[in-house]
């Protein structure tokens, strides 16, 4: 068995049914799974309204050994034509969503267009200026 004071990072595709149960274990973790970046086949939204608690999935208690997400890119799904133009973007929504929490996140759904985009948009006018390349906005639907 792993000891419980091991920090454990949660990416497999049944996430949700995994971090109920390390939880329950006391374990610590790392959330991963909703925001892996080389996901080109989701849109942008998915990872920015990525709903770290599902009903019945944790006690406020066990919610605070969640420590955290982290955004993953694989290399073989990307490669540096296309690295900056994929990571940037995902890695923003992923920021806002861990930075914001589950309500805040969840309250900003139906303000997709008037509040989330232009920031995004913003940092995209930001980041092209540097000359990291950042895929277009505008593309995203929820």
């Amino acid at each position: 068995a792993i000891p419980t004071d091991t920090i454990l990072m949660v990416w497999r595709s049944r996430w949700q049914k995994d971090l109920a149960r390390m939880l329950r274990a006391g374990y610590r973790l790392i959330i991963a799974a909703p925001f892996y970046v080389d996901r080109w086949y989701e849109p942008l939204t998915d990872r920015y309204f990525a709903n770290l608690w599902p009903l019945n999935v944790a006690s406020m208690e066990q919610r605070h050994n969640v420590l955290g997400g982290e955004a993953c890119l694989w290399s073989e799904h990307v490669d540096a034509s296309v690295l900056d133009a994929k990571l940037w973007p995902d890695a923003a929504a992923t920021a806002e969503n861990l930075w914001m929490g589950p309500s805040k996140i969840q309250s900003l759904i139906p303000l997709w267009s008037s509040v989330v985009m232009p920031r995004l948009k913003w940092y995209r006018c930001l980041m092209m200026q540097r000359g990291v390349g950042f895929s277009a906005v505008e593309m995203v639907n929820r």
